[in-house]
């Protein structure tokens, strides 16, 4: 949904939840900026609320931009059964036990060493896969009681933002902030032609020399004789 300040709605939408719902959690919320303006964010938060109560919640939540000057973009609800896997679960629960069960009481009757420790093995493996095929258990649970409700708050387009000052007409301070900054770069550049003169001039010179001194060597050379 779109409303003028997602991080003061999420903050009033968590109140409200929180308080139709005791028994309401949290997931966790993320805020991040939106586009390049400092003052404009964007939220994320999801809840888990009771199934109970969650038509109230949803209704509520529906109708919340729309009643406070915002626009509701998108709902959308989706519907997981889990009944046949509730069922399915809890029938390998009740047979996991029963094998539990049967394991120790043959451990009570293993005569030999080896008997023991094939026994135990085994024991150990449907242990195991009780505890796995519980957690997973109260995970369904969880989804028949609870629903998962994510929020995604967007600021309304169109929004506020800092003016940006428009420009005056001639302003001699800034004309001679800028005169200056031309200047310091035109002498950073000539001591930048200096540098480079001056350390070239090692090998410039004494190429220098001896070419004259070649050119003075062939000129008496090509000298008529007196």
């Amino acid at each position: 949904m779109q409303v003028g300040d997602p991080r003061k709605v999420a903050g009033d939408l968590q109140s409200w939840i929180t308080s139709t719902d005791p028994k309401a959690t949290s997931a966790g919320m993320n805020v991040e900026q939106s586009g390049d303006n400092d003052a404009q964010y964007t939220v994320a938060m999801t809840f888990s609320v009771q199934a109970a109560l969650y038509p109230q919640i949803q209704r509520y939540l529906a109708d919340y931009a729309g009643q406070h000057g915002g626009k509701l973009l998108l709902l959308h609800e989706s519907v997981q059964d889990v009944t046949n896997d509730y069922v399915d679960t809890q029938s390998r629960l009740a047979n996991l036990r029963t094998e539990q069960q049967r394991l120790q009481a043959l451990m009570g009757k293993a005569s030999s060493l080896a008997d023991v420790l094939t026994i135990e093995q085994r024991l150990t493996d449907v242990e195991g896969q009780i505890e796995s095929i519980e957690a997973h258990l109260n995970a369904l649970t969880g989804q028949v009681t609870f629903y998962s409700i994510t929020l995604n708050l967007t600021p309304t387009t169109g929004a506020s933002s800092p003016a940006t000052p428009s420009p005056s007409g001639w302003n001699p301070g800034q004309t001679l902030h800028d005169a200056l900054l031309t200047a310091l770069a035109f002498a950073e550049w000539l001591a930048t032609i200096g540098i480079w003169v001056v350390v070239f001039s090692v090998f410039v010179v004494p190429a220098g020399l001896i070419v004259r001194l070649v050119m003075r060597w062939r000129a008496r050379r090509l000298a008529p004789a007196t």
